[in-house]
């Protein structure tokens, strides 16, 4: 059974399980499935309060190049846990790839900071 079988077999048992929730998402992403990876972000996000959910669809919009978006994103991951080193580095990588070099180098030191 492969990877993503064994998770919608864990939703199916336990719908709220967030580590179910989330292991299906990072590995839509690594698939290189960005649009179902966003699609399963946009549905559970809004009921969660995980960092590192709000982190994940940060990245899945980077690399859809939805930036404002992205920063957003990470924004919320952050507000969520204010001490997290990627997010940072992250939303530094997505200031610097939309030309606004002095947020992102604000970033890169927050993250450096932490």
């Amino acid at each position: 059974m492969n990877f993503l079988c064994i998770h919608k077999k864990s939703l199916t048992i336990d719908p709220k399980n967030l580590v179910a929730n989330i292991n299906p998402k990072n590995a839509s992403q690594i698939k290189g499935d960005l649009s179902a990876a966003h699609d399963i972000f946009k549905k559970y996000l809004p009921n969660t309060k995980h960092f590192e959910a709000h982190i994940h669809m940060g990245l899945v919009l980077h690399k859809k190049c939805n930036l404002n978006a992205a920063i957003m994103s990470h924004q919320k991951g952050v507000s969520i846990k204010p001490d997290y080193f990627e997010a940072f580095n992250n939303m530094g990588n997505i200031f610097e790839d939309n030309d606004n070099l002095d947020l992102a180098i604000a970033a890169y030191k927050k993250a450096l900071n932490i």
